[in-house]
């Protein structure tokens, strides 16, 4: 927006009624000492912006004719305050004043708001930038897990083979049949069936999560029903399971268990077994007491704790082996 304040005429040193090919000319005179390119003090910039303006204004007429009407609207209130008294023109110089003070105030208030409003978008731009950092540092970090995991476990053919088992009185089984089951539960890489019994056969799968889901459907799934064993090739489960639940279960929320079962009431010898609370599952009544030790065939009762259980195991177990090793008469 052009300076109201700033005459562009006397400005580029040309009359009201100045062509516009006069306004140019002028303009090229002064902008020439005051380019920036020549000229880098402060001043010179400012004055050149000045004559820029000027140009524009001059040069439109549109512009040309607005910016007239506010020069003869200053030159009318000109020659108005040049009519005034000196005590009238100490009162207009005075509302000039403090509109000029009230103008400068509303001027720095908006500035400081938008330094405010500035700032609060950098402050944003830095906590968005901070939380994308802290993001992909969380990332980072599940990748640099996932790696650790598939870098101190690693997944060979037996890992993703299975060994299962059928009668041979109730089923006949293929490697086409069997790879036609199987299949349901991940991509079958071979079938190999016992070639001398015919009721067992080793199936191996193209990853790990399909002889895993094959393994944990055996005894749920209808598919497995004909089979008697589903289990890994190996005899154990791989250790790439093991560390995926390991993984599983840190991550888990931990299951709270209940006072009783953490501190059971503990077996003093000689004395009486006795409940000390109320009863563990709301469907059993009070365990009874026993004035004597129980009989070892007997099954322990819910309010003896795992140290008593164990025990009885264990004096179990040894008059079994006594009982074996005795002579028959």
């Amino acid at each position: 927006m052009e300076d109201k304040e700033v005459d562009y005429y006397e400005l580029l040193g040309v009359a009201y009624t100045s062509t516009e090919e006069e306004v140019k000319k002028a303009y090229r005179r002064k902008a020439l000492k005051v380019h920036p390119d020549k000229n880098p003090s402060p001043e010179a910039a400012r004055l050149f912006h000045e004559l820029t303006q000027a140009l524009d204004v001059l040069t439109d007429a549109k512009a040309k004719q607005a910016y007239d009407n506010v020069v003869k609207a200053r030159v009318e209130r000109k020659k108005k305050y040049e009519q005034f008294d000196s005590k009238r023109k100490a009162m207009v110089d005075d509302l000039v004043k403090r509109e000029k003070a009230a103008k400068r105030q509303r001027d720095e208030e908006r500035e400081a708001k938008l330094k405010f409003e500035q700032e609060m978008e950098r402050i944003k731009q830095q906590e968005a930038q901070r939380r994308a950092e802290r993001e992909a540092e969380l990332a980072r970090q599940e990748d640099e897990k996932e790696e650790e995991v598939e870098a101190d476990t690693e997944i060979t053919e037996m890992d993703c083979a299975i060994k299962i088992k059928w009668k041979t009185k109730r089923h006949r089984f293929e490697n086409e049949d069997i790879e036609k089951l199987f299949s349901s539960f991940g991509t079958v890489d071979s079938v190999a069936v016992n070639p001398v019994k015919k009721n067992s056969a080793i199936v191996v799968f193209k990853d790990v999560h399909g002889a895993h889901a094959a393994v944990d459907s055996f005894g749920k799934s209808a598919t497995l029903e004909p089979f008697q064993s589903v289990f890994w090739a190996t005899g154990e489960e791989p250790a790439i399971i093991k560390k995926l639940e390991e993984e599983k279960s840190r991550k888990d929320k931990p299951v709270e268990i209940p006072n009783d079962l953490l501190n059971p009431p503990r077996f003093r010898s000689g004395a009486a077994f006795r409940s000390t609370g109320p009863p563990l599952f709301g469907g059993f009544p009070t365990p009874p007491s026993f004035q004597s030790p129980p009989s070892f065939q007997s099954t322990p009762s819910f309010g003896q704790d795992f140290e008593t259980l164990t025990l009885l195991k264990m004096r179990q177990a040894a008059r079994n082996r006594t009982q074996s090793t005795e002579p028959v008469p």
